[in-house]
């Protein structure tokens, strides 16, 4: 059985997602995505974490630490790769999305500085489980 497409989209993760359902809106467009995750990624882990716990952190505040600074990292232009899945999804100019974004990334700037001056505000929650 041989497939034809009209477009492939190989990787790209959430922006290849995003470029695919904005193809393939037209249902005359046959669209396949490839998409394979990370290999590696358990080596972020083993390289952080040890780095992180010989200097005295937390391994939960680390974590969460880690899970906002990422956040803010996909949100940040110019190479935030959410920025181009909203962009694509909602139609406008990057510029315009990029202005979007700044209330949340200041919520969340702010969230890790209070994270960092209380730290006990991370292991509150698991704690009390």
């Amino acid at each position: 059985m041989s497939d034809r497409y009209d477009f492939v989209i190989v990787g790209g993760g959430s922006a290849g997602c995003a470029m695919a359902n904005r193809l393939s809106a037209d249902p005359s467009n046959r669209v396949l995505v490839l998409e394979a995750g990370r290999r590696d990624w358990k080596v972020d882990v083993v390289i952080h974490m040890p780095a992180a716990l010989s200097m005295g952190f937390d391994p939960i505040w680390f974590g969460v630490f880690m899970v906002i600074m990422v956040e803010c990292a996909l949100i940040t232009p110019p190479v935030g790769l959410n920025l181009y899945v909203i962009q694509a999804v909602a139609r406008t100019s990057l510029a315009e999305v990029s202005r979007g974004v700044i209330p949340f990334l200041v919520i969340m700037l702010l969230t890790v500085a209070i994270l960092y001056m209380v730290p006990d505000l991370a292991i509150y929650i698991p704690f009390k489980l």
